[in-house]
């Protein structure tokens, strides 16, 4: 009887966790499958990786499957790999490039549940299933409702892909004892890294960082050989340089050494203080979470601090802090793989925090009982009034816009005869996610898109390799980028030219030079536009869009 109980209250915590995660996923996929906004440049980057090995595939010839694998060097090609299989069941949409973001929150929320129970069952306390069941409702419920993995699943990005690797790699040491570490586990743990490197280059540096730091703590205390590290090191290195050798390694370099100038200095106050403000901000539903969230991941790792999945979740979790706090540029989003390792922490020390209390007897067991139940009921409500603003601050995230798609669809139509070009675009109203959906309505590579945005941004010849990101290069010879708008229609490359009114023209025209200012002033232009139905043969056509607030 009492052995039934155990099983039953210990069932108690992950089917609490399941259901908030599922009326989650559910809410997000069927938001994902109502959007009409389309994306903006950080999600047109991977959408059209996605749409370009799409074709690819369809096409059938090894050479455009290779060309679209290996062209994916700035972002590495896994997540498109992991994602094709929903365009292929739904056909390239919207949704299609969105849905395995919430595919992979819900295996997330699946694997984070089953890591918790496993790790946790194995505490060197002799914890109750209450222990674990406590451990598991209030970790998992905070891991599952994280607002920004939650705001990222909704969208084509690569973070919650980067979250379920991590919590892969945890999982393959859960169970692992404190004698010496398995060659299985450690050959998956390293494959793990592989693959968070080949999902995106900064996840790679934090779990190579951490699982190299763990490996040399777990040779130090005499749990792996020295030739284990060696083979594994080896194994690692072998697998990257053979991926940078096959793609192309400088692009791939260039993620590392040419970031963009660092927002803070170093050691200021708004660089040392930015990711725990975004914790407690964006990665928990109120900062009291945050709060207990990192009181229990201090009582986890003192308390089982020798554990080998303890070891490596404080190795994850400082070496992506510290690489995070180096990085020249802050971003909310690139914390999201680093918590997973802390959330686990904390998951044993509230597992510990509940044992110690259930070791007492009479009026002050039953407090510290009371005292659990209330931190979960008062997690509960506190997601009950987090989720509901949720729908808002996701609309917040889409950045770009619905009515965006009728210009776009236009634009396909000019594109169907002949290159096009736009000037008026910006970074929600992209280039590259015009580019996406010409090649979605012509069903073409995204690399035969001839549509580009002016002015140019880069020095680019005709047909030139593809430059940064996984963008294609224009089509048309722009030696120099502020080239003046009547010379390149003058070119007679381009069939059409679309200007649109009131996205980006205004600050724009403060980082061009003076010379061609001209060229793109308002005036000029509803000058010229108003006179002239073709410009140097070019067809004209002018869209206006609200301006945005």
């Amino acid at each position: 009887m009492t052995k039934e109980i155990g099983r039953r209250e210990g069932w108690s915590g992950p089917l609490l966790v399941l259901v908030v995660a599922t009326a989650v996923v559910g809410y997000l996929a069927l938001r994902v499958f109502q959007e009409t906004a389309t994306f903006d440049t950080d999600e047109a980057d991977h959408a059209n990786a996605i749409l370009e090995l799409y074709y690819a595939l369809r096409g059938g010839t090894w050479d455009g499957i290779e060309s679209a694998i290996l062209r994916q060097s700035f972002y590495p090609p896994l997540h498109s790999l992991t994602a094709l299989p929903v365009s292929f069941v739904l056909h390239p949409s919207l949704a299609a490039s969105r849905l395995p973001s919430v595919i992979a929150l819900l295996l997330y929320s699946i694997l984070f549940v089953v890591l918790v129970r496993r790790a946790v069952g194995d505490s060197i306390l002799s914890l109750t299933a209450g222990a674990r069941t406590f451990a598991v409702m209030f970790c998992g419920l905070v891991a599952v409702t994280s607002p920004i993995l939650v705001f990222n699943s909704a969208l084509c990005m690569l973070e919650p892909l980067g979250a379920l690797l991590m919590v892969l790699l945890l999982l393959v040491f859960a169970r692992e004892g404190e004698e010496e570490l398995s060659w299985n586990r450690i050959f998956l743990g390293a494959t793990g890294v592989v693959l968070l490197f080949l999902t995106k280059y900064s996840f790679g540096i934090f779990a190579l960082g951490g699982f190299g730091l763990f490996l040399l703590c777990q040779w130090f205390q005499g749990r792996v050989s020295f030739v284990r590290c060696i083979i594994c090191a080896g194994y690692i290195c072998l697998a990257l340089a053979a991926w940078f050798l096959v793609s192309d390694w400088q692009k791939a370099l260039s993620f590392v050494f040419d970031q963009p100038p660092a927002r803070h200095a170093l050691l200021s106050s708004e660089n040392i203080f930015f990711y725990p403000r975004v914790f407690f901000r964006m990665h928990v539903v109120h900062p009291w979470v945050g709060v207990m969230i990192l009181f229990f991941a201090i009582l986890g790792l003192w308390n089982d601090v020798h554990r080998p999945i303890v070891q490596l979740s404080w190795c994850l979790f400082v070496i992506g802090f510290a690489a995070l706090f180096l990085s020249p540029e802050n971003g909310s989003r690139h914390i999201i793989p680093v918590i997973p390792p802390l959330f686990l922490l904390a998951a044993f020390g509230g597992a510990a925090f509940l044992e110690w209390g259930e070791r007492t007897s009479g009026a002050f067991r039953l407090v510290w009982r009371s005292g659990c139940c209330l931190l979960v009921v008062g997690l509960l409500v506190t997601i009950f009034f987090r989720v509901q603003k949720f729908p808002e601050t996701i609309t917040k995230r889409y950045e770009s816009k619905p009515y965006f798609a009728n210009i776009f669809e236009s634009i396909a139509t000019l594109a169907s005869r002949g290159p096009v070009l736009v000037e008026g675009l910006s970074d929600s109203m992209s280039l590259e996610g015009l580019r996406w959906w010409v090649a979605k309505d012509l069903e073409i590579p995204y690399t035969k898109v001839k549509v580009d945005g002016f002015p140019f941004t880069s020095f680019q010849k005709i047909r030139a390799p593809i430059h940064s990101r996984n963008e294609a290069a224009p089509w048309v010879e722009s030696n120099v980028p502020d080239k003046p708008l009547s010379d390149t229609l003058q070119s007679g490359y381009y069939r059409s030219f679309v200007r649109i009114y009131g996205t980006a023209v205004y600050h724009r025209l403060n980082n061009i030079s003076e010379g061609s200012k001209k060229d793109l002033s308002e005036e000029y232009l509803e000058t010229l536009m108003s006179t002239f139905q073709e410009i140097h043969g070019v067809r004209v056509q002018i869209y206006s869009v609200p301006v945005p607030s």
